[in-house]
């Protein structure tokens, strides 16, 4: 086992520790200085955790306001992407947002983009089965694309520059 020695003791020479007064002076003074070594830092840090404690509270805070923090971490890192909506439809449909879209009719639809992106708002639309798919709104110069083969998937983003969807 190691011992620990607190490095601000002074060692009393053997001449001193003759004399009750002066050795009694010497411990006195060893105590007062491990007492300051302790409290400035040295040691276990009680006192300046404390001081920290009551600067910095510690409190853990509410699912409401830490899931604000983690969007605004998440959006930091990445740039402000959203979370991505996945749907399935089989009928006529108008996009919001960021969009996965999977079009499993069977019957001719019609996907229309949303008329009030934000810049830089994403939509996969994909034609799964058998059933037509014609999207409406302004895609690179024309107002309607049809997706003719089964299992294409156009990528569509919007840019405010150039005021129309694009097929990326």
């Amino acid at each position: 086992m190691v011992r620990q020695v607190d490095p601000f003791v002074i060692p009393i020479p053997r001449a001193l520790l003759r004399d009750p007064e002066v050795r009694f002076y010497h411990q006195l003074l060893n105590k007062s200085i491990h007492d300051v070594w302790i409290r400035t830092g040295g040691g276990n840090d009680n006192i300046s955790d404390q001081g920290i404690r009551e600067l910095y509270s510690w409190q853990v805070p509410d699912d409401e306001e830490s899931e604000g923090v983690t969007q605004g971490l998440y959006s930091m890192a990445f740039g402000g992407q959203t979370q991505t909506e996945i749907l399935a439809i089989s009928n006529d449909f108008t996009t919001t947002g960021d969009q996965i879209i999977i079009c499993t009719n069977t019957t001719d639809i019609t996907v229309t983009l949303n008329p009030f992106p934000d810049d830089g708002e994403e939509v996969y639309i994909k034609r799964q089965n058998t059933g037509n798919l014609l999207i409406v709104g302004d895609i690179d110069g024309k107002t309607s694309i049809a997706i003719i083969s089964r299992y294409d998937s156009p990528h569509l983003v919007y840019t405010v520059d150039a005021g129309e969807w694009s097929i990326i």
